[in-house]
């Protein structure tokens, strides 16, 4: 009974984050490339902009302890939850500078 109330709020926070990146990913593929189309140069900086977010906020996510007995760090779960599902939105920098589609004059 208990998790039917610590679950939905979970679930809503990672596909909400993830929600979020795909909207970014999918703006950025429609915005085009602003400098050149270069697929290598767009899958190096995907690369390394998930590397950077990852590299950033997962020393944060040690410090999560949720426990039955206690939920101080629920809310912090949840923003941590997010930013799991917000990740693929670090691939939209190499995206909208490199990205896939035709140039435009």
């Amino acid at each position: 009974m208990f998790s039917l109330i610590i679950v939905p709020p979970m679930l809503i926070a990672f596909f909400g984050g993830f929600c979020f990146s795909v909207l970014a990913i999918y703006l950025g593929w429609r915005i085009g490339p602003k400098r050149t189309k270069n697929n290598v140069i767009c899958f190096l900086g995907i690369a390394l902009g998930v590397f950077l977010w990852i590299a950033l906020f997962l020393p944060m996510l040690s410090t999560v302890n949720v426990s039955a007995a206690d939920l101080n760090d629920y809310p912090k779960l949840l923003l941590y939850l997010a930013l799991v599902g917000a990740t693929p939105s670090a691939a939209f920098p190499a995206i909208v500078l490199f990205g896939p589609g035709k140039k435009k004059p």
